[in-house]
């Protein structure tokens, strides 16, 4: 700093001295002597531009010195403002992520609801045994056909007729029920609430 002072003061030095010397060329007459560095020195104009010319180098630096500091701090606070505002992005998707998982979670429990109602059903039901329920099923028609068989005095075309209607419907009826040829040995009712 203070090589940078010593170079602007002789810098400075040389200027005044050329622009003195320029003045004292211009006002010389003929008995004049010579200009040389102690005329300059003891001129007042000479010590006048040194110290405006070393004066305003001085507040410019010093103005220039600011100026960057300034600057340093805006870089700083903007360098803040895109943490905080990059921050906030982050925030915003965890926030996204955490309300999709919460929807996810409704849609979980919404769906387990329903199977502990249906399961709560099937507990609140019963099982049907199937071949027991063909048998008394196969009871029941044969009871159909002995009625019309014996009970009912009918012509035979008639009594025919009324048979084969009682089949159609016995069959009918387990058609709906989906046990005609059926795979499987007990059915499971659930409650109907």
């Amino acid at each position: 700093m203070i090589a940078l002072f010593i170079v602007t003061f002789l810098f400075d030095g040389l200027l005044a001295y050329q622009i003195e010397k320029k003045i004292y060329d211009f006002n010389k007459t003929p008995d004049s002597l010579p200009y040389n560095l102690k005329i300059a020195l003891g001129e007042s104009e000479f010590w006048m531009i040194i110290f405006a010319g070393f004066v305003v180098y001085i507040i410019w630096g010093l103005v220039f010195d600011i100026t960057m500091k300034e600057h340093e701090n805006i870089d700083k606070i903007k360098g803040h403002i895109k943490t905080k505002f990059e921050e906030i992005k982050l925030l915003e998707t965890t926030k996204n992520e955490i309300i999709e998982e919460i929807n996810n979670l409704k849609k979980k429990t919404v769906e387990i609801t329903g199977k502990i109602a249906e399961l709560q059903s099937v507990i609140d039901g019963f099982v049907l045994n199937l071949k027991q329920y063909l048998l008394y099923h196969h009871q029941y028609k044969e009871g159909w056909f002995q009625a019309v068989t014996s009970e009912i005095a009918l012509p035979q075309q008639k009594q025919t007729e009324m048979l084969e209607q009682c089949e159609n419907i016995a069959n009918e009826h387990l058609r709906k029920l989906n046990l005609i040829d059926p795979d499987f040995q007990n059915i499971v009712y659930s409650k109907i609430s």
